[in-house]
């Protein structure tokens, strides 16, 4: 009768862990001003134009928008020439770490040069702010398109203490809108928190069972 009471106990306590475990994980949205609502005097808050672009024009816009009333939009400023540009943002990453990017890209009217693309992107840096490996970029599709949620879920590689995460047109003509642009983990409590959590849910168990037998 005890063997079977201690097995139920180390079951009890896993269980409930495993439940605790999952109520107090965290995802953390590391990237500010994902829906682009903030700003200050009309200009967007935490976004960032590149410099490295060409013929692009840009604009904080509620011509288009995901959620709410405004995008960023990146478009070519002469009909006759293909565009190229970024809107970005840096944010701290730990290496290691699984993170998931996720945006909402709008085209209108979008065509293609060689080699050409649209959407949101990545690239991971060290300390040195130089880049790690490749970068990581998803598209939509030429046309006019509707909202498309773009997303891809990777691991930060080694020494990356930060992240640019960008929304580009390369070679591109036309309009691409851009909203609700986020970097999330999930943040999972420490060993602490969790010998607190199997301490309360042993209590619970011998509590519940003396009841009982009362």
């Amino acid at each position: 009768m005890k063997k079977k009471l201690k097995i139920a106990c180390v079951a009890y306590v896993f269980v409930f862990c495993i439940a605790a475990l999952a109520c107090q994980a965290d995802v953390i949205n590391i990237i500010q001003n994902s829906d682009m609502e903030s700003n200050t005097g009309g200009v967007v808050d935490a976004w960032l134009l590149d410099s490295w672009g060409s013929n692009r024009a840009y604009a904080y816009t509620t011509e288009y928008s995901h959620s709410a009333t405004h995008s960023i939009k990146l478009y070519n400023a002469s009909d006759t020439a293909y565009a190229s540009g970024d809107w970005y943002q840096n944010a701290a990453v730990t290496a290691g770490t699984e993170y998931t990017f996720t945006g909402w890209v709008k085209g209108v009217n979008i065509e293609l040069d060689t080699g050409g693309h649209a959407g949101i992107g990545y690239k991971w840096l060290d300390a040195g702010g130089s880049q790690i490996g490749n970068v990581g970029e998803i598209y939509i599709s030429s046309g006019t398109t509707d909202w498309t949620l773009l997303t891809r879920t990777v691991v930060a590689p080694e020494n990356a203490v930060q992240v640019k995460f960008y929304t580009i047109m390369y070679k591109t003509k036309g309009d691409v809108y851009t909203d609700d642009m986020s970097v999330t983990y999930t943040s999972i409590p420490e060993p602490a928190t969790l010998s607190l959590l199997m301490g309360v849910s042993l209590l619970n168990f011998l509590f519940s069972k003396k009841v009982k037998r009362q």
